[in-house]
């Protein structure tokens, strides 16, 4: 899958909050149908797997996206320690 928003069901163009909202619900879905029968609880558990990747993808698209091109790099990792996103500070450096 090229687009992770496609996976969420999310326009390029949602927020952050949307995007998390969105990742829990599915998260909690996929957790509670890996245990069905057949191709259903098969495709649960492979979309656990998905999940993190995808949101990750999204994750950084939107914080790019949001950040522009046109902060330095100190700019952008102290904005995202601000927000509580050491992840995405440790990515940028």
């Amino acid at each position: 899958m090229n687009n992770p928003f496609e996976f969420f069901g999310l326009d390029n163009n949602a927020d952050r909050q949307t995007l998390d909202q969105r990742y829990n619900e599915l998260k909690a879905e996929f957790k509670e149908k890996r245990f069905l029968e057949g191709e259903e609880g098969e495709q649960a558990a492979r979309n656990l797997g998905y999940i993190e990747v995808y949101y990750e993808q999204a994750c950084d698209y939107i914080a790019k996206r949001d950040m522009g091109d046109n902060e330095s790099v100190y700019i952008k990792v102290e904005n995202f320690i601000k927000s509580g996103d050491l992840a995405g500070a440790q990515r940028t450096l």
